[in-house]
């Protein structure tokens, strides 16, 4: 494993942490049924879980390169990226203290009100 500088080197092992955390649950589901039905829905249940852990890391690794070489075009850009990012986490955060942030959303959904039908 590479370190770069300035990189933590316990990152990797934190998001791998958290992804078997979040997880668990589905896995314990998927444990209890195989291995109280004689059927192979359990095997199914367990060969479909193992699909979704590995195939987005398959998928990641071959898809990096192109996604390594169209990040470089946001280098250029990136400390005006991180300045509006910035300047925008500030509104926000000062919308939510005031109340306005509130105001906003009502407004938002008077505009789109597709938009309270998410979630």
């Amino acid at each position: 494993m590479e370190i770069r500088p300035g990189a933590d080197p316990l990152q990797p092992i934190f998001s791998e942490w958290l992804l078997h955390l979040a997880g668990r649950p589905v896995l314990g589901a998927a444990l209890a049924v195989s291995t109280s039905s004689a059927s192979l829905s359990g095997v199914a249940l367990l060969a479909s879980y193992s699909l979704g852990l590995g195939v987005p890391f398959i998928l990641a690794a071959l898809f990096m390169g192109g996604f390594v070489g169209r990040l470089r075009a946001f280098r250029r850009a990136g400390r005006a990226l991180q300045l509006v990012a910035g300047g925008i986490m500030v509104v926000m955060g000062v919308a939510m203290i005031t109340g306005h942030l509130t105001m906003f959303a009502i407004f938002m959904l008077g505009m789109f009100p597709a938009l309270g039908n998410l979630g």
